[in-house]
């Protein structure tokens, strides 16, 4: 899965946004440039959770299928 975060407010990247795959408890950060890559997920649909302090909570639900990235945009606004 790739990953891309920004500031919904300004559209800048959003770096430190902790990215979780709820139910293979699999998670990383945004980079610098406010991009995270999670690799072998199996096929599936999984909800996907974004946090970061002093920004509002993100979720969705995602569908992973084989052989292709599957690829969200996070844009969350400052609360």
């Amino acid at each position: 899965m790739n990953v891309t975060g920004s500031n919904d407010a300004t559209g800048a990247f959003l770096a430190d946004l902790e990215v979780t795959i709820v139910e293979v408890a699999r998670s990383g950060t945004t980079d610098i440039v406010g991009i995270l890559l999670i690799e072998r997920i199996k096929p599936g649909t999984y909800h996907v959770t974004c946090k970061k302090v002093g920004f509002a909570d993100y979720g969705k639900i995602v569908e992973f299928t084989l052989g292709k990235m599957t690829a969200l945009a996070v844009a969350t606004m400052p609360v």
